[in-house]
């Protein structure tokens, strides 16, 4: 099985590949393990340059992490918390838009 920061680098070259974000599924996860691998997801996608617009959480989830809407991640860039119904145990890392100035 993979490592936490293993598994957190694997996501972040997911959202770095991806015009959309990708829901991810912590089901095999307990509720402190997913809390340790969206953060080391949001700072590794940090040193990696992948800017985060937002984390989608499910309400349900986001209250189990102590999450409330538009809270930030305490890692990284900080990007904020929304919540999307019916992800369950699902979170979608939504990256940056890219500018091209």
């Amino acid at each position: 099985m993979a490592t936490d920061e293993e598994l957190a680098h694997a996501i972040c070259m997911i959202v770095k590949s991806g015009p959309v974000g990708l829901p991810i599924s912590f089901l095999n996860h307990s509720v402190d393990s997913a809390a340790v691998v969206i953060g080391a997801v949001v700072e590794e996608c940090w040193s990696e340059g992948v800017g985060l617009e937002s984390i989608c959480i499910d309400p349900e989830l986001a209250q189990l992490l102590g999450f409330t809407l538009g809270s930030r991640i305490s890692h990284g860039g900080s990007p904020p918390v929304i919540f999307e119904e019916g992800l369950g145990r699902q979170v979608r890392f939504n990256r940056l838009a890219e500018t091209g100035t």
